[in-house]
């Protein structure tokens, strides 16, 4: 009987639980205090930025309406729930705070923000490859060459990463899968239909983390298969689900996370699989003669005839020459 992953069973779709918070405290308040519930549920992020007159301007209420949600809630007031909300977004919070900080009047100037983002990748790479363990390394190269599936799988920016892991690997092994290619999470689902100790599942996911991420890691362990994380810190999300895991710090400062060093951290995997893999070079010889029509030809060994004139057709008879 063909296995069918039943999405629900696993991961609850709902909302973020501070939103949730907000709309239980608008379904019994007064119709004023409902309507600046249900527009601070919509727009939690922006809520925790304005003040509480400007929440009452945008959701077209008082601002007394504003402070008696806030009391309904079981807040001082506005201020208190406000306080209590960021915390609770902190995650979300982090690159709106990161931005107003570069256009604030102590920001760094243009050059000196491309500076810090160079030193935060190379910090970044190098804190990576301290952290990496070839022996580690190594042992899950082996686990992969004799996987029946690899997949691949990364949400949001972490989509890139994924794809560039499958990208690479493709050529060498039986059957790698990106999970996330197209179609959003029930694609994906799909793609990890029949899952079984035989597989391997690569995730990757970084600041601000994906609760599909997470949760199909964990179903992926359930399951039986060999689960990595790539992720940037020991404590993320991600890695309690998965068997092992691969550090790649991603701080910066501006983006929510950088890719940079988790990118490397998949290339160094996917070099010592290929390393390891007996058919390799067959392999790349194939792959080599397949895209070598699309390859521009190299400049300075071009056969010697290709500088010299061609030479020119005759003239029909009876013709004159211009």
């Amino acid at each position: 009987m063909k296995e069918t992953i039943h999405f629900h069973s696993f991961m609850e779709l709902h909302p973020h639980p501070a939103v949730q918070e907000l709309l239980r405290a608008s379904v019994d308040g007064s119709p004023a205090v409902a309507r600046v519930g249900r527009w601070m549920a919509a727009h939690p992020v922006l809520a925790v930025t304005l003040s509480a007159e400007e929440v009452a301007n945008a959701c077209g209420g008082s601002l007394a309406a504003v402070n008696r949600f806030a009391k309904h809630a079981g807040y001082e007031g506005f201020a208190d729930l406000r306080l209590h909300l960021g915390r609770q977004l902190q995650q979300a919070l982090e690159p709106v705070n990161k931005l107003r900080a570069a256009h604030g009047p102590e920001a760094a100037t243009a050059g000196a923000v491309g500076e810090q983002a160079f030193g935060h990748t190379q910090r970044n790479l190098q804190a990576a490859a301290q952290a990496c363990d070839p022996g580690l390394l190594d042992q899950l190269a082996q686990r992969i060459c004799r996987a029946r599936r690899v997949l691949f799988m990364g949400f949001g920016s972490s989509h890139h990463v994924a794809a560039f892991g499958a990208d690479v690997l493709q050529p060498y092994l039986p059957q790698v899968v990106e999970v996330t290619s197209a179609g959003g999470s029930e694609q994906a689902v799909r793609r990890m239909t029949g899952l079984t100790e035989q597989d391997v599942l690569i995730a990757i996911s970084l600041p601000r983390y994906s609760r599909e991420a997470v949760a199909l890691t964990g179903h992926a362990r359930q399951r039986g298969a060999l689960t990595i994380a790539i992720t940037d810190e020991a404590t993320s999300p991600l890695a309690r689900e998965a068997d092992y895991t691969l550090l790649a710090p991603a701080s910066h400062p501006l983006l929510p996370s950088s890719p940079m060093a988790a990118m490397a951290m998949v290339e160094a995997l996917a070099t010592q699989v290929i390393r390891a893999t007996p058919q390799a070079v067959r392999s790349l010889v194939e792959l080599s003669e397949s895209v070598l029509p699309y390859l521009t030809p190299d400049a300075d060994t071009a056969s010697p005839a290709a500088g010299k004139p061609q030479p020119q057709a005759p003239h029909p008879a009876g013709k004159d020459s211009p």
